[in-house]
């Protein structure tokens, strides 16, 4: 027999909350982690570029 907790506005099925929490966690990674880690990428290899086309080689020391 399974047994039911609540935490807060959540239900738990004892033996479920593992699995569950997996999925959710998959879901976060390619909706919210993924994408904010591909914008962020880009953005830096962009302003990378950007600052070596425009600087000044000399004036690094």
């Amino acid at each position: 027999m399974k047994y039911f907790y609540f935490f807060g506005n959540f239900f738990y099925i004892c033996g479920y909350k593992p699995i569950v929490m997996r999925i959710l966690y998959y879901i976060y990674q390619v909706c919210f982690a993924l994408p904010i880690l591909l914008v962020l990428t880009i953005l830096t290899a962009l302003t990378t570029t950007v600052g070596s086309l425009i600087g000044d080689r000399k004036s690094v020391v």
